[in-house]
């Protein structure tokens, strides 16, 4: 008797399981973010001048940074106020890093292979993340 309400409790539970697994909506991971669909009349309230910022910024930094969420990495939306575009420009560029690193002995990498125009459309899209 044992045996056979262990089973059924088993077989419940597992149901129950495998039910929630196949019917909970897809979790959107922060570094593959997809553009909301919009519908009854809503609009895109984001710049398309910041596309490229966006593209930019999933390719080199979203792996490590996140706008808005803890991350090991400094989080960008405490970070990014202390940088004007100059000075954001040489720090990712290796140029300039007056900063003390608490992430020892990790330190950013560099892209000294991005152009200033990339860098501002990066720039750009972090201020109007943040903000």
């Amino acid at each position: 008797m044992k045996k056979v309400l262990f089973i059924s409790s088993l077989i419940i539970v597992l149901g129950s399981a495998l039910t929630y697994f196949v019917l909970k909506e897809n979790q959107q991971l922060s570094s593959n973010m997809k553009n909301p669909e919009f519908f009854c009349g809503t609009e895109d309230s984001f710049p398309e001048e910041l596309s490229e910022g966006k593209n930019l910024f999933n390719i080199n930094c979203a792996a490590c940074h996140k706008l808005n969420k803890i991350s090991d990495p400094p989080i960008l939306e405490n970070n990014i106020k202390n940088y004007s575009l100059e000075s954001f420009q040489k720090f990712v560029h290796n140029e300039e890093r007056n900063r003390e690193n608490i992430f020892e002995p990790t330190e950013c990498m560099p892209f000294p292979n991005l152009k200033q125009e990339e860098l501002e459309n990066i720039y750009n899209y972090i201020i109007y993340s943040v903000n």
